[in-house]
């Protein structure tokens, strides 16, 4: 009985151990990119984790002062599940290029901006969020994808709303 005691404990040291080695992000820190993205799958100041994703992050915190209450909750829980998103591929579960890690980035963007409440922010918070990033064809496109979703979700509450 006392060799399978010491092989469960031994288990869970070895299980704590893991746990305790895996990169992760900070709640309103930008760290997570250069500290643990870039680390793993080294893109260069041009790849995803440096040259868009910290860029924006520390561009956010720059301007937390000029968002809304509910700006400044959106940003930070945004930052937070797009760097949640990025955490199988900083900790080597997921093996993907610098192509690949800029996709699958880009892919995470819709589901964290409407989850964490873009379709309900002030109009001040849009236009400095659109001022915050950097346009091209691809936010662009991540852009339309929001619209749609914040449109659904529009569509939704007026259906379901109560008088």
């Amino acid at each position: 009985m006392m060799w399978i005691s010491h092989i469960a404990t031994a288990g869970l040291i070895c299980a704590l151990t893991v746990n305790a080695q895996q990169c992760l992000p900070y709640y309103q820190d930008c760290s997570f990119y250069s500290r643990c993205l870039e680390t793993a799958t080294p893109c260069g100041p041009s790849g995803y984790a440096i040259g868009l994703a910290e860029k924006i992050c520390l561009r956010s915190l720059a301007a937390k002062s000029q968002f809304s209450p509910a700006g400044q909750k959106w940003a930070w829980n945004t930052i937070l599940c797009l760097q949640e998103t990025l955490v199988p591929i900083a900790n080597g579960s997921m093996i993907l290029s610098c192509d690949q890690i800029k996709t699958f980035g880009y892919n995470s963007h819709l589901e964290c901006y409407v989850k964490s409440g873009f379709c309900s922010l002030p109009i001040s918070d849009v236009i400095l969020i659109y001022h915050i990033i950097d346009i091209d064809d691809e936010v662009l496109r991540q852009a339309v994808l929001v619209a749609k979703s914040c449109a659904r979700l529009y569509y939704y509450n007026l259906l379901n709303a109560t008088y």
